[in-house]
């Protein structure tokens, strides 16, 4: 096999072209070997995941060492974690941790243990995620009173998928915490660019918490920075999570842009789990624009990836909104179909009794009750589901489109219209006000373009419009 070095160039790009040149110059064994690694991250980073998995053949030709081959488990892990081939990815890494036993204070032993954690987060299997980061945290112990930079990377990339994990079970002050640790290690270490994808998550804490503006505020930053360093993997998460605040905020055209972008990049670094995000999205455009057949094609082209990848998290999310979708079209049975299926899937990778489902499921007993008479007990079973939802804090899954607010807003209208349907009107009044003060609290932080799309979204008239009959009797 011809070495990388001499059959493959990186036409204009000057970073990895002056890797590549290193990696080339390099003489000494040791030191063309870390020069091989710096190229492969850089490389990888950017969405060459041919050439990268091609330049790791070449490392694991030429180890020499059992450390190197371990090395070359974990980037493997890596490019096949990038590329969301996650059972591969499992492989490598386990081999590595099972290599690098011996020597438990080692930060090659904390990259296996961070990678795991990121497969099983990347999954939906969040405990399992956490029981590696736990294994992280230790071999960072070991290394206690150590005040390399290179330990202090490792802690900030520690604290980064704590935050992930924290804001995912809805501890999103914890995660916040977390977050500001890692910014502030960052910035010590002069590595001001890696805060983007910092800025990433953290708009995502803010978008649940209904904070709109501050959540574009913090992504359109975060996609910024992506697109200044080249790595197309950020710019991709980038473009997703912005068609997922412009779809909250009413602006469908930009969203429809942003998702279609992030479809486009994927194709370039094979990361066929965003496809799951990218079509799920198009989907929900589809739905809120009343095109439910466009809709029911998208989300089954998202549901089909999230399958290949085993993204039980992301398929469970999927069959929830099509479940919403089906309801929606008056095709009540499919809906149902669709949440026993997300459930199942939620219970195999134990997440119990959601809140999305909850909510989805008062809805489907509110249409069989009002088929059938209407029946008063299975519309007070439906407000007592809702009311139950409502007295805890809302919960939403990392991999759920929706924000906790939103969600919260949907549950107070399904029940101020159950309380109707009860002849309850007092109720019904007052969880409709909550609902209202709920979306003025986002309005009240928008410049005035973005309030008027986002009070003029379907979903956001609807209860307008049911606050209009309780007040006219």
């Amino acid at each position: 096999m011809a070495e990388i070095s001499q059959e493959i160039m990186f036409e204009n790009d000057p970073d990895l072209t002056a890797l590549l040149e290193s990696y080339q110059k390099a003489t000494v064994p040791r030191e063309k070997f870390a020069a091989g690694i710096a190229l492969f991250d850089r490389a990888d980073a950017k969405g060459h995941k041919v050439r990268s998995a091609a330049l790791l053949d070449e490392l694991e030709k030429n180890a020499y060492t059992e450390e190197q081959r371990n090395i070359v488990l974990i980037k493997r892990g890596e490019n096949l974690l990038r590329q969301s081939r996650f059972e591969e990815a499992v492989v490598h890494l386990e081999k590595a941790i099972v290599g690098l036993s011996q020597t438990p204070d080692s930060l090659d032993l904390f990259h296996a243990y961070r990678n795991l954690a990121w497969v099983y987060f990347r999954q939906g299997y969040l405990e399992r995620a956490r029981s590696f980061t736990d294994g992280a945290g230790l071999v960072l112990e070991m290394r206690a009173g150590k005040t390399d930079r290179e330990t202090a990377s490792a802690k900030a990339s520690l604290y980064h998928i704590l935050g992930l994990i924290d804001s995912t079970v809805g501890e999103h002050d914890r995660a916040i915490e977390y977050y500001d640790k890692e910014i502030g290690l960052l910035e010590e270490l002069g590595e001001v660019a890696r805060t983007g994808s910092v800025y990433n998550n953290l708009s995502g804490i803010y978008k649940a918490k209904g904070m709109f503006a501050r959540a574009l505020e913090f992504q359109l930053k975060s996609i910024q920075m992506a697109e200044r360093s080249g790595e197309l993997l950020s710019v991709a998460i980038s473009c997703n999570n912005l068609g997922e605040i412009y779809y909250a905020l009413g602006r469908y055209q930009p969203a429809r842009e942003f998702y279609g972008r992030y479809l486009e990049i994927n194709k370039k670094i094979n990361n066929l789990v965003g496809d799951a995000f990218g079509h799920a999205g198009l989907g929900r455009i589809c739905q809120s624009t009343g095109d439910h057949q466009s809709a029911e094609k998208e989300f089954a082209k998202a549901l089909v990836v999230a399958g290949e990848v085993r993204g039980r998290g992301k398929e469970a999310s999927i069959l929830a909104e099509m479940a919403e979708l089906y309801l929606t079209w008056g095709q009540p049975e499919k809906a149902v179909s669709c949440l026993d299926k997300a459930i199942q899937i939620s219970l195999e990778i134990e997440r119990f009794n959601t809140h999305r489902h909850q909510v989805l499921n008062a809805k489907i007993i509110i249409r069989r009750a009002l088929a059938a008479g209407p029946d008063r007990t299975l519309l007070a079973k439906a407000r007592n589901l809702l009311a139950d939802v409502l007295s805890r804090t809302i919960i939403v899954e990392d991999e759920e489109a929706v924000s906790a607010i939103e969600l919260e807003i949907d549950a107070l209208y399904t029940l101020a219209k159950t309380d109707h349907h009860l002849g309850d009107t007092a109720r019904a009044k007052e969880n409709i006000a909550k609902a209202i003060e709920k979306i003025d609290s986002i309005a009240g932080q928008l410049e005035p373009d973005l309030k008027e799309s986002f009070l003029a979204r379907k979903e956001i008239n609807v209860v307008y419009e049911l606050k209009r009959q309780l007040d006219n009797g």
